[in-house]
This record gives C-alpha cells, structure tokens and sequence, in this order.
C-alpha cells in the first residue's frame, strides 16, 4: 500500500543514531527527488540515483543503480544507504524489495501541490534542511499565487489536450500533478473526468473533443500529429496552436522546476491570445 510522505518518529531517530556525525547516505531513485534533493542543498548526501536522474547536470556523476523500474539490488547495498528515495506506480515493487533488507524506505510521489509541499518538508526533516525546505515551499508558493492572479476568467479559458504519450494515447485528468499545473497556467483540461488521473483515450475523442490546444509531452510523435485521421479538424491543428518546445522535464517532474514549465505554458497562452485580439 503506497505511503506518501509518511515517516515516522522512530525513523528518523534510527537514522540519527545510524549516521551520527557522520554524513547521510542517500539512494534517490526518482528524477523529480534527485532535483528536490539538489535545490534543498543536499546534493552531497546523495551517493547513488537512476539513470533517468539527468537534472542538474551534476547529477550525471553520481553512481548509478539501474533505470526508474529496474534497479540492481546489488548495487544498492553496495552503496551502504541509510535511507532510500522512490516514486510510487512502477517502483512501488522495488520499495517493498528493499525494506525486505533492513533498508529505510521513503515514497514521494505527489499527486497535488500541497502533497509536493509536504514531500518537499519530508524531504528536508530526512536531510536536516528544513530551513531550505520551508524557502523552496514559500518561493514556489509566492510564484504560483502570481500566476494565479493573472488568470482569465474561467469562461474565457481555451481547452487543451494533454498528451503525455502517443503508443497508447495516453492524457492526465483530475487527480494528477499536471492537471492541476495546467489549471494553473490558465488552460481548460478537455479530459478532466476520467476515472483515473492518467488514462488512455482514443484519436477519436480527442477530435470529438476539439480542443484549442494540444500540448505534446512526447517529443518522439510531435510531427505524426498532423497525420492522425481526423486531426486536421481539430481548431488546435487549424490555429498551429500545438505546444511541442517546452522541455517535458518541466511539467511531468513534480519538482522545483513545475513553475518555470507552468510559466512557460502561460506566456504562450498569453501570446496567442494578444496576437488574436490585435488581428494579426
């Protein structure tokens, strides 16, 4: 059963007795918690990660374990962690695995903002960074209130289609991180009742569902768009309002860079539709 940012007394009392003056070893698993750990300033605890944690750059250089839903356990316990750092779905199993050995095991895998503020101040009570944590929290906060005071009103609020993947065609709905983040950038989710946060959806859908927009989160099918049966119909294809340049990275990783990719999606909004009322 996943366990969201959850730590108990005892945990962190064992890990204080087990590291003593001696720096914290941490296995991040996850690329939106190896960032999380980074921008707390607590890189140097972090002796292992996966090879999808690529952000920052510095974080290329750290050992690796294995990718996101195979990890060697050799290689773990090789390292000598004191605690380890997963995502929930795909490593849910690898979790289980490692406590089997004696190993401290976390989950963060925020599903709403306040569960990425919570992960954030999880994260800093492990790392001893609490103080950093509460920056991060009340800068990203203060961020995002800005962007939510400039949003249109909800009538006026162009539709999008989220597609996180081409094979299957796969959206977010409510419930997920990017649904939320797209909310906020002042979009109009045209999937937001789904029976789960991410789901499969049909091209036919899409179309019946003529969105405005089409966000592309899959770098590997942005120009298949325009062959899809029926998509030419679509107003996002007719108006070329396709977004496809901002970095995936920044909207699909809950982590300290969600502002910059919610900020990213917002300007383009902005753009098109200053350029709509001038009649250009």
């Amino acid at each position: 059963m996943r366990r969201p940012f959850k730590i108990t007394f005892l945990l962190l009392l064992a890990l204080l007795l087990t590291v003593k003056s001696e720096a914290l070893r941490i296995i991040s698993l996850s690329p939106s918690n190896t960032e999380l750990l980074f921008a707390l300033g607590a890189e140097n605890d972090i002796v292992g990660v996966s090879t999808w944690c690529d952000y920052p750059p510095e974080a290329k250089s750290i050992p690796k374990v294995g990718d996101f839903s195979n990890v060697s356990i050799e290689k773990i316990i090789a390292l000598n962690p004191d605690i380890v750092i997963t995502s929930g779905y795909e490593q849910s199993y690898i979790a289980q695995e490692i406590r089997t050995l004696g190993i401290p095991v976390e989950v963060v895998e925020p599903r709403t903002f306040d569960e990425l503020y919570k992960g954030i101040n999880l994260l800093g009570t492990i790392t001893g960074k609490s103080e950093s944590a509460n920056r991060l929290i009340s800068e990203m906060q203060t961020a995002l209130a800005r962007l939510k005071s400039a949003l249109p009103a909800p009538d006026h609020r162009p539709t999008i289609f989220i597609e996180i993947y081409a094979r299957p065609l796969m959206t977010a709905s409510t419930g997920s991180f990017l649904n939320e983040a797209i909310e906020i950038a002042g979009f109009k989710n045209i999937f937001p009742d789904l029976p789960r946060p991410y789901c499969q959806v049909s091209l036919e859908e899409v179309v019946a569902q003529n969105p405005d927009w089409l966000l592309i989160l899959d770098m590997d099918t942005t120009g298949s768009v325009l062959e899809r049966p029926g998509w030419q119909l679509i107003t996002a294809v007719k108006e070329g309002c396709i977004i496809d340049s901002v970095n995936p990275d920044l909207l699909l990783r809950p982590g300290p860079r969600i502002v910059q990719g919610i900020r990213k999606l917002s300007k383009i909004r902005e753009s098109m539709h200053e350029k709509t009322n001038s009649g250009n």
